[in-house]
């Protein structure tokens, strides 16, 4: 069996969150929440660390079987089989629209104008599915141990460069009174992306040593720290208003660096970087996808792997436009039910009652 280690896992879950959620999240929470946007990035991201650790402590409950048969072994297989079902076909069509997010950002800012944009994604998809068929979840561990690094490493330099020109005065004033009931509703976008427990629980079963079970809220809490921070700079740059009208503000942030007319074009070093975690994003999702799917119908993990992979790109062409992919999909699909139903309410049902059944069969 496949197993990855503590520090994978930890990079793996880093690395899938924080390259997409600097593109995607900051826009969202400032248009709610203005200035305070950073205290909402907090406030997501510990409830994230939280509802994956809860999770993860699900899985600890039945740490031999898949995640297809923990929850047919919590709620039983009539139940169980249409609820794995239903995460299966979620991470099919999130990873048609991951993949449809990252051409339609990439191509203007690489000026691509002339590529067809399926043909862009049907090479994302092919090199996804390669790293999938080569090693599974082995080859993306060990890809995140490159990546990883290199990712936080470009981007904790990033920052600390930006850092040196930022008005603090943007920022003010913090905690606005009417703020209370905002604030919440602000963290929602950013917590429905970093909330991946069910993600962890799929990875669970293959971690080498099961004392490392925690590298997932951690790799989580990284991204978290890592996207208030970026909040934090380009609110106080750009200032409350005006990052909610931009699609990728922390990019354009990017293009603003220049240290003594030599240090410039930091933004397309950037892209470069983002593309490695959108990469791992994609490709994790489309093992778990893949994985699931033969748990529950029993086929070879190779023809579920394409199989998944031919649904994500017809998936990814269905989008009319950036707005469809980035903003409704997240809004009308991913925060009112993906988030509440199955990130969050099934495991913490689910631990609910395999820790019931447990106290009864111990009395």
């Amino acid at each position: 069996m496949q197993k990855i280690s503590g520090i994978q896992t930890l990079f793996l879950m880093t690395t899938f969150d924080v390259g997409m959620s600097l593109m995607a999240m900051i826009t969202p929470t400032v248009q709610k929440v203005h200035q305070d946007a950073w205290i909402s990035i907090i406030i997501a991201t510990v409830a994230s660390m939280l509802f994956t650790y809860l999770a993860v402590q699900l899985s600890s409950l039945y740490p031999e079987r898949s995640f297809a048969g923990c929850f047919k072994g919590v709620f039983g297989p009539i139940l169980g089989i249409p609820i794995v079902a239903i995460y299966a076909i979620q991470w099919t069509v999130v990873t048609g629209m991951a993949v449809r997010q990252i051409v339609d950002f990439a191509m203007p800012t690489l000026q691509l104008y002339n590529t067809p944009f399926q043909f862009v994604i049907l090479c994302i998809l092919a090199l996804s599915a390669y790293a999938i068929l080569a090693g599974g979840i082995e080859s993306l561990g060990r890809s995140s141990e490159i990546i990883t690094p290199l990712v936080l490493g470009t981007l904790t330099l990033a920052l600390v460069i930006s850092f040196r020109v930022q008005p603090l005065d943007n920022l003010l004033p913090i905690l606005r009174p009417h703020l209370a009931q905002s604030l919440i509703s602000g963290a929602i976008p950013a917590a429905s992306f970093l909330t991946q427990g069910t993600v962890v629980m799929v990875m669970y079963p293959y971690l080498s040593d099961q004392k490392s079970r925690l590298a997932g809220v951690w790799g989580t809490g990284i991204a978290g720290v890592i996207l208030m921070l970026a909040t934090i700079e380009t609110t106080s740059i750009f200032g409350p208003t005006l990052p909610s009208r931009m699609w990728n503000p922390f990019f354009m942030l990017m293009r603003f660096i220049s240290i003594a007319n030599f240090i410039q074009n930091v933004d397309s070093i950037i892209v470069v970087i983002w593309f490695f975690s959108a990469f791992i994003r994609i490709a994790v999702y489309a093992w778990v996808a893949s994985q699931v799917t033969t748990d529950l119908i029993g086929v070879n993990v190779r023809l579920t792997t394409v199989f998944i992979s031919i649904c994500a790109f017809v998936i990814s062409l269905l989008p009319s436009s950036i707005v469809v992919s980035t903003k409704h999909y997240p809004t009308q699909i991913v925060e009112p039910f993906v988030l509440p139903v199955l990130n969050i309410g099934l495991p913490v049902l689910g631990l609910l009652i395999a820790m019931l059944r447990k106290r009864i069969q111990t009395e």
